[in-house]
């Protein structure tokens, strides 16, 4: 049998399911394949026959599989690799016709071996083959040292690595020990101490200030790349007016001293030591450059910080830091800095505007459709003839429907439009009064079925107001019997005869037949609400509650 591949190595990558592993080359014995994993952190463990894997195929010229007991993780690499004892044990007749089998076998061995040394070999270090240097010896590892080439480059010798040190001012003689280096953080001068209490300045890491260069056109917006991996823990960059204190901070921390523009790096557990200052000479006023085109639409920013709202000053325990707060009484804004604490940031209430013009009175308008909505593709018996349904996960809209039937889908999102030219400003307009605002919560999930009972969710308001109406909606329509919710101030309901309905088949309030009588319309600052399912009908999901009006 030939050998007819070089191959004497195969490697997989573990991906916690996979447990057979072809070899992909020719093996003669079970005890000729060696298996080691290779573990995330770089350490290597030697896989033993029938512990950890067995093994089928010798004498296969394709090679056979390795099937692991359990298989490697993901980040585990498998090796399986040619192994052949360095003996020679078949024994041919004195005298006699060498058996062919017998002397394939053994040419097969040698063959193998070889490729086996040849892998280990290609794995080693080597000089080119043009190389006149040889019998080049390793010298013996000295601690806290490395080797080198020698000066005269024929041979390796070993060496220490130079101590890199700096301050302000030339070096004294007595600092540091023969080929350290220096640098001089006041003038940017670099040394290299070539005696035991000599320095020679070797140059100078700043060049003279070159002229002011002319303002360049501004570039066109570059396309969003892809997230990168997160970076390692940088050190913090520090600022106050001052000599930083010795406990500020951690070792190799930063600090600017914004009074005088001098730079500090933290060298020990209580030393801060200054490298320098980087306020430069009032450079020359640069041209004005012309104004740059408008960039693509960027991708969606990461989610911001929670804008919150109250009466009066926030309280220390209210969100978290980096949120923001409006006092709607005075118009002040916070940002909270703490765990505790509100910092104010400014007020964005501006003058009051005039009143604007009564708008003219419209026609009451024609009957509207109903629009559903609802996640994927609506069911046959969901709404009726000349319906629309929006699928809100693929923004798609399906309808009119007609004769009982949803016709096909229309995507609602078409491809990104070329980016218009920036128009003027336009004159600030008056202003007008204000309009409804609406304060939404939901009441369960969106995949199970809601039930009745009191107190299906509690929360307090974040500020007075008025409430001028008041809908619910459900994503999955009752099948059978109305849903009934009831709305607490307090534990009293805000309701009086009639309180807000969805009815059978029906997804919004606004098409029930019966419409609530709102008794409460005041809503205090901090009151506590409650929100009861008195009536849940059957298979009702996705409950939605809305208040309408405005804070006061």
């Amino acid at each position: 049998m030939t050998i007819a591949t070089t191959t004497t190595k195969a490697r997989y990558a573990g991906d916690d399911s996979t447990m057979a592993f072809p070899t992909t080359f020719k093996f003669v014995d079970d005890d000729h394949v060696r298996v080691v994993l290779r573990a995330t952190d770089g350490s290597e463990t030697l896989w033993f026959k029938d512990t950890n894997y067995t093994i089928s195929g010798a004498g296969n010229p394709s090679g056979g599989t390795v099937t692991a007991t359990v298989p490697p993780a993901m980040g585990e690499t498998l090796v399986i690799r040619h192994s052949i004892p360095k003996v020679q044990e078949t024994a041919l007749p004195l005298g006699g016709a060498f058996p062919s089998t017998a002397v394939e076998g053994m040419a097969d061995l040698a063959a193998l071996r070889d490729q086996e040394t040849g892998e280990a070999l290609s794995r080693a270090v080597k000089f080119k083959e043009t190389t006149a240097l040889a019998d080049i010896e390793y010298p013996e590892p000295e601690a806290g040292k490395v080797a080198r080439w020698n000066a005269a480059g024929d041979a390796l010798e070993n060496s220490t690595l130079p101590t890199f040190l700096d301050g302000s001012g030339a070096p004294a003689g007595s600092l540091g020990e023969v080929d350290d280096r220096y640098i001089d953080n006041a003038t940017g001068d670099y040394y290299r101490k070539t005696g035991a209490s000599a320095w020679t300045l070797t140059g100078n890491f700043e060049g003279p200030t070159g002229p002011q260069g002319i303002q360049g056109v501004q570039g066109i917006q570059g396309v969003q790349g892809v997230q990168g991996d997160a970076g390692a823990d940088g050190v913090a960059v520090l600022f106050g007016t001052g000599v930083p204190a010795g406990e500020l901070g951690g070792i190799g921390d930063y600090y600017k001293d914004t009074a005088s523009g001098d730079f500090y790096e933290k060298t020990g557990v209580s030393a801060w030591t200054l490298r320098g200052n980087d306020t430069g000479p009032q450079g020359v006023q640069g041209i004005q450059g012309i104004q740059g085109i408008q960039g693509v639409q960027g991708d969606a920013g990461a989610a911001g910080v929670a804008v919150l709202f109250g009466s009066g000053a926030p309280d220390g325990g209210l969100g978290g830091i980096g949120d923001y707060y409006k006092d709607q009484a005075n118009g002040d804004f916070y940002e909270k800095t703490g765990a505790s604490t509100w910092t104010l940031r400014g007020n964005d209430t501006g003058p009051q505007g005039l009143t604007g013009d009564q708008g003219i009175q419209g026609t009451a308008g024609s009957d509207g459709r109903t629009v559903l909505n609802g996640t994927g593709a609506p069911g046959g018996g969901l709404g009726v003839d000349s319906d629309f349904y929006i699928d809100t996960a693929a923004d798609a809209i399906y309808g009119p429907k007609t004769g009982g039937v949803w016709g096909g889908a229309t995507n609602l999102v078409g491809p990104q439009g070329v980016q218009g030219i920036q128009g003027d400003q336009g004159l600030q307009g008056i202003q007008g009064p204000a309009g409804d605002q609406a304060v939404m919560f939901a009441v369960g999930d969106e995949v199970t079925a809601i039930t009745a009972g009191t107190g299906k969710i509690t929360f307090r308001m974040p500020f007075a107001y008025t409430v001028s109406a008041v809908r619910a909606s459900l994503v999955t329509a009752s099948s059978s019997g109305v849903v009934t919710v009831d709305i607490n101030e307090g534990g009293v309901s805000i309701f009086g005869a009639q309180k807000l309905q969805i009815d059978q088949n029906e997804t919004t309030s606004v098409t029930a037949a019966l419409s609530p009588t709102i008794n409460d319309t005041a809503l205090a600052d901090d009151a506590e609400i409650t929100v009861d399912i008195d009536a849940a009908g059957t298979g009702a999901v996705g409950l939605k509650v809305s208040l309408v009006g405005s804070p006061t």
